[in-house]
């Protein structure tokens, strides 16, 4: 917000999903809707065995975003903490930008929601999906997706918008 936005010389390209489209792995699963609205909406629940289930439906837009999800820290288990650091990740992290879950809760630090992963997972997602090259407008339901499960939707899309030129 501090530096502004800048006007593109081109327009966004759209991309609205007309028939469901399922990623799954596991327990994990992704799906993209069709939806009568025009934006993008996301339903995400998370589930991780110290980390009590949320759920966060979101219809995106820029307030939204702003009030609902960008201020939303990565997080991580205590247990895994170690690993990450002796496999030379999160060398930027710390206990302030980074929320570290522990059995008794959150490790030096306060929330900033009280659903705040679910949100930080709702925010990687919008990111990843941005790799689709187009705004996408449907409803994505998403149960505990990652990177991985979120890329390969965008690519779906992104191979679809292709096909048929976008708008």
């Amino acid at each position: 917000q501090k530096v502004g936005v800048k006007e593109q010389s081109k327009e966004r390209r759209i991309f609205r999903v007309k028939d469901p489209v399922c990623i799954s792995s596991g327990d994990t699963s992704l799906v993209a809707l069709p939806s009568g609205g025009q934006g993008l909406t996301i339903s995400y629940t998370l589930d991780y065995g110290e980390i009590a289930a949320q759920h966060l439906t979101l219809t995106l837009n820029p307030e939204s975003f702003l009030r609902e999800v960008a201020g939303a820290r990565t997080f991580c288990l205590e247990a895994e903490v170690e690993a990450l650091r002796s496999s030379g990740l999160g060398k930027g992290a710390n206990y302030q930008n980074t929320l570290v879950i522990g059995k008794s809760g959150v490790v030096q630090n306060t929330l900033r929601y009280d659903d705040e992963c679910v949100r930080h997972k709702v925010l990687d997602l919008i990111g990843d999906l941005s790799l689709a090259g187009a705004d996408i407008q449907g409803h994505v339901v998403a149960v505990k997706s990652g990177h991985a499960t979120n890329v390969a939707l965008a690519k779906k899309q992104g191979a679809d918008l292709a096909k048929i030129g976008g708008t």
